[in-house]
Parts: C-alpha cells; structure tokens; sequence
C-alpha cells in the first residue's frame, strides 16, 4: 500500500520561513527550516551598528540644535541694557583689552544707542577653532563698517592668550574694543551656548538677532545691512 504522501523539502523550508517570529529578547528568531534555531544575538544588529545608531542621532540632534540657534524675534532672551546698573568704573571706547562684564557691556551697547548706532557683540576665545575661522570674516566686517559699534567679549579665556588672538587677527588695530570676562558672565547675559555667539543689537539698544557658530560673510554682511537700514544709516 502506498505510504503517507511527504511533503517536500522545499515546502517545509518555505513553511518554516514564514514562522520566523521574535523571541523574548527583542531578537528575531530564524526557524531553520525546522531543525531548531538561530540564536537571536546573530540577527540582531551588532553593537558597532548600534553605537553608530546612538551617534548619527546625536549628531542629529546637534546639528538641530544649531539649525535653531540663529534666532530672533520672540526666541531671543529678554536682554534689556537700560535696566543693567552702570560699571564703576568708565569704560574705554579704544581698541583695548580691558577688565569687564555685563555691567560694561551694556554700558557700551547703550552709548552706542545714544548715538543712534547699533551694536555687534562677538563672544570669542583663544582656544576655539571656529572662532580662529571666523575672525578673518569679523575682522573684514569691522574695517568696512566703521558706522557700527563693534564690541568683544573673550571668553572664559587667559588673558594673554587673548591679547595674542587679539594680535594674530589684528583685531587690535581696529575699532574693537573687548571686554576680558574670564567668569563667562556676558555669555550667561545673552543666553550663550557655545563659542562663537555673535548679539545683534539695534540702535535703540534692543537684541534682535542671536547667532551661535561662525558667520559667514554673507549672513554678517546681511545683518550688518539690516541694522544699518533700521537705523538709517547709510554705509
């Protein structure tokens, strides 16, 4: 008599495939072809990819975060100089290293305002690459437009080592006096996070623009350009 029909290889091969399920784990278990199973840590994604995963999504995450960090309107912090009490001391208006916080600082920006001019405020340090990028674009800013009030601030940085970043750019031959603010007080003022931050305040002493990483010329020449036209001031 003839046997029980078997069914053959193939198709049991293709039913055990299509009963691939997930284990306990998370892991997918692979039926093999109903001779028991693959472990589930070999078709798991391996640490390396995993930790890859982790650091594209940071990376992510970051480049969000400066995406957002070019901000105006009601994203910038509430900065109101005139409500900041006077330094004791009287601050310089030459190019010059001086001892400073946020008391000289809105003391410059509101001298500027009195004067109709708006104010540049650039965060810098020694020790930052992206601001030793961005210095050559700043430095051709602030010889091109005299009509601003340019104002720095280095940052949470050894003095000398400022002069000499200072010198190196030869920002120290131009109309640029900074504030030596090794407390990292002004950045706090403004809601920095990071180096470089550039303040655009207008001519009536109000921020209206923050920028966290280098400017390029073209995005400084912009907003020099609006706040020259705010002001009424022709370049």
């Amino acid at each position: 008599a003839p046997g029980p029909e078997r069914k053959g290889a193939g198709s049991a091969d293709a039913g055990a495939r299509s009963g691939d399920e997930m284990d306990a784990h998370g892991g997918l278990r692979v039926l093999d072809g109903g001779r028991g199973t693959l472990p589930s840590r070999l078709v798991r994604p391996s640490r390396r990819i995993q930790q890859r995963s982790i650091v594209r999504l940071r990376v992510t995450v970051i480049v969000l975060a400066l995406l957002a960090s070019a901000c105006g309107g009601s994203n910038l912090p509430d900065v109101d100089v005139f409500a900041v009490a006077e330094p004791s001391v009287e601050v310089p208006v030459e190019p010059v290293l001086f001892d400073g916080a946020w008391e000289e600082t809105a003391e410059v920006i509101r001298r500027n305002a009195e004067a109709g001019r708006p104010t540049v405020l650039n965060l810098f340090a020694s020790w930052c690459a992206p601001c030793r990028a961005e210095a050559p674009v700043l430095r051709e800013a602030i010889a091109s437009h005299p009509e601003i009030g340019w104002l720095g601030v280095a940052h949470l940085d050894l003095k000398p080592k400022s002069e000499g970043f200072l010198a190196q750019y030869d920002l120290d031959e131009l109309a640029f006096p900074t504030l030596w603010d090794p407390t990292g007080e002004i950045a706090a003022a403004i809601g920095s996070r990071g180096l470089p931050t550039t303040a655009f305040f207008d001519h009536e002493g109000r921020l209206v623009a923050l920028h966290l990483g280098i400017l390029t010329e073209p995005l400084l020449a912009q907003r020099v350009a609006d706040l020259a036209a705010a002001a009424g001031i022709e370049g």
